[in-house]
């Protein structure tokens, strides 16, 4: 059961694509971090999330990166306590 590992932690997911599984780790994650290579993922990723309805209060950082995002938020904000 990930709700309860994954409640009020730190998530970093590489490449949401079109944002389902993105949607789902809000549903119990306090900050999702997810970075894409492709500029219309990071759309679709935000649409999906809007059209669901879904943060319960989560924090959504998507955008357009590549691994170095990995580290670029890891200096600046610190490790994630999931990938």
């Amino acid at each position: 059961d990930m709700s309860s590992k994954l409640k009020g932690k730190r998530v970093f997911q590489i490449g949401p694509n079109h944002g389902a599984i993105t949607a789902k780790l809000m549903q119990y994650a306090s900050e999702v971090i997810a970075p894409d290579i492709l500029p219309d993922a990071v759309k679709n990723t935000r649409e999906t999330v809007r059209v669901l309805g879904v943060g319960n209060g989560c924090d959504l950082k998507v955008y357009h990166g590549d691994l170095q995002s990995l580290e670029f938020e890891a200096v600046n904000r610190g490790l994630s306590d999931f990938l």
